[in-house]
């Protein structure tokens, strides 16, 4: 498993890597263990810098779920896509991104940045959502909003 950490880390050293790493995802051929928490962060970066926010969701959404299913990820209650999730950590990257004005959005900086950022952080959706309401199946199957703190 640590050499996939140390692998996920190397993809951030060029914009050819990511794009690399963003193909093998698209493709499924990224390893499972490589489909990390941060691994996320690093598509939806990619999908918010080259698309539009609507657009950015819905490839996040559908890649994931098609990543998933080709490595026989179940989408139960506790595992697989969860819809409050990926649409709260995509606003939390573009929030990031209004925040940090690069010059050019293919700055490798802006990918080493984001993954060192609160944005990344585990328990940063629960400054927003309850725990109960966050691991709900509600909050899982559909976008539910926040309980605690509206986004800002």
């Amino acid at each position: 498993m640590r050499y996939y950490v140390i692998m996920l880390l190397g993809i951030t050293k060029s914009i050819e890597r990511i794009s690399s790493f963003i193909n093998s995802f698209e493709d499924c051929s990224l390893p499972k263990p490589m489909w990390t928490h941060k691994a996320h962060f690093i598509v939806g970066l990619w999908y918010s810098i080259h698309y539009e926010q609507e657009e950015a969701l819905n490839k996040i959404r559908e890649n994931i779920k098609k990543y998933n299913v080709s490595k026989r990820v179940m989408n139960t209650e506790s595992t697989g896509y969860h819809e409050t999730v990926t649409v709260f950590y995509l606003w939390a990257i573009n929030k990031f991104l209004l925040e940090n004005a690069y010059e050019n959005k293919l700055d490798i900086r802006l990918f080493q940045d984001l993954l060192e950022s609160y944005v990344t952080d585990k328990e940063y959706p629960f400054k927003y959502y309850s725990k109960e309401l966050l691991s709900s199946k509600k909050a899982k199957e559909g976008l539910v909003n926040p309980d605690l703190k509206e986004l800002d």
